[in-house]
C-alpha cells in the first residue's frame, strides 16, 4: 500500500512538473541574413550551442519549433553569416504562456527596433538591451579615458556614468515587476558601493575603495545555484569588467 502511494505521488509530481513546461514555435524573419539555416539552442557564457535548426522558407522566413517540453528561461536563436564563420546569437526568452510568437529583426542590430508579436517578455527585454548597450558603450569609452589619464575629471565622469547605469536598471526593474527580464537584471545589476557618510582624504582613495568594493561584491545579487546562471551572457560581461 505504501509503495503504491509512493508511486502515485511520484507520478503526480512528474505530471505536475511536465505540465508547467511546453514546447514552442517561433516564426522569424531577418533583414541582412541570407544563410539557409537558422538554429535554436542555449548559451554557456558567451558561447552558443546549437541544438536543432530550421531551413529558410520560400518567403525568407524561418519556423523554429519543438514539441518537447522545455523549462521557462533563457535560450538562443543562433545565426551563421558564412560557412567559414562562427556562430552569433540572439538572446531569447521562452516564457510560460508565450511560446508561440513571431519576430522580425535586423540581423546586424537584432535588438534595435525589433518587432515581436506574442511574447511580451522578449519585447521588453529587447528594449532593455537596446538601451543597455548604448549605456554600456558609453561607460566603456569613459573607462578607457580613465585608464589612460588617471585624473580626477575622468574619474568623476566614470562615476557619473556608473550611477546613471544603475538608475536605468533600477527603473527597468520597477517598471516590469515579476517578469523574467526584471529578474535577470536584478541579478546582473551594476555594483555600486553604499554612499559613505565620511569623505575620503582624496579622490584617489575614493577611487581605490570603490574599485575594491566592486570586485568583492560583484556576485552579491547573483543566484549562483540557478540552472540558468551560465546561460546569462550578462554575467560574463560583468565578470570581464571587474577582472580586466
Amino acid at each position: 500500500m505504501q509503495k503504491a502511494a509512493l508511486s502515485l505521488s511520484f507520478s503526480l509530481f512528474f505530471l505536475a512538473s511536465a505540465a508547467g513546461q511546453e514546447g514552442f514555435q517561433i516564426h522569424a524573419k531577418f533583414q541582412f541574413y541570407h544563410h539557409d539555416t537558422l538554429w535554436f539552442g542555449k548559451t554557456t557564457g558567451k558561447k552558443a550551442v546549437p541544438e536543432f535548426f530550421a531551413l529558410r522558407n520560400a518567403d525568407d522566413t524561418y519556423d523554429l519549433k519543438n514539441s518537447d517540453p522545455l523549462p521557462s528561461g533563457m535560450y538562443a536563436i543562433i545565426l551563421r553569416r558564412a560557412p567559414s564563420a562562427g556562430f552569433s546569437y540572439i538572446q531569447c526568452w521562452l516564457a510560460d504562456g508565450q511560446r508561440n510568437f513571431s519576430m522580425e529583426l535586423n540581423a546586424n542590430k537584432p535588438y534595435e527596433n525589433a518587432k515581436i508579436t506574442g511574447s511580451p517578455e522578449n519585447e521588453i527585454f529587447y528594449r532593455y538591451l537596446t538601451q543597455f548597450y548604448t549605456r554600456d558603450d558609453r561607460l566603456d569609452s569613459l573607462i578607457e579615458v580613465w585608464r589612460f589619464k588617471q585624473d580626477e575629471p575622468s574619474w568623476r565622469n566614470r562615476v557619473a556614468a556608473e550611477e546613471d547605469f544603475v538608475r536605468f536598471q533600477e527603473d527597468f526593474i520597477k517598471s516590469n515587476p515579476g517578469t523574467l527580464s526584471a529578474g535577470l537584471v536584478q541579478q546582473v545589476m551594476f555594483t555600486l558601493p553604499p554612499v559613505s557618510s565620511s569623505k575620503s582624504d582624496s579622490w584617489q582613495q575614493e577611487a581605490d575603495a570603490r574599485w575594491q568594493f566592486q570586485r568583492q561584491h560583484r556576485f552579491d545579487r547573483t543566484n549562483l545555484a540557478s540552472d540558468d546562471f551560465l546561460r546569462y551572457p550578462q554575467w560574463v560581461d560583468r565578470t570581464d569588467f571587474y577582472l580586466f
